[in-house]
């Protein structure tokens, strides 16, 4: 029960890792962009 509860938290971090370092990305492209 607990391992399951620790996955489960596990995957939502991950889940949070990955937007947010898409929406890191994604700003990044569109300030590069806008300079360039």
């Amino acid at each position: 029960m607990r391992m399951r509860v620790v996955g489960a938290s596990i995957d939502q971090s991950a889940v949070s890792y990955r937007s947010a370092l898409r929406r890191q990305i994604t700003t990044m492209h569109e300030s590069y962009f806008r300079t360039a």
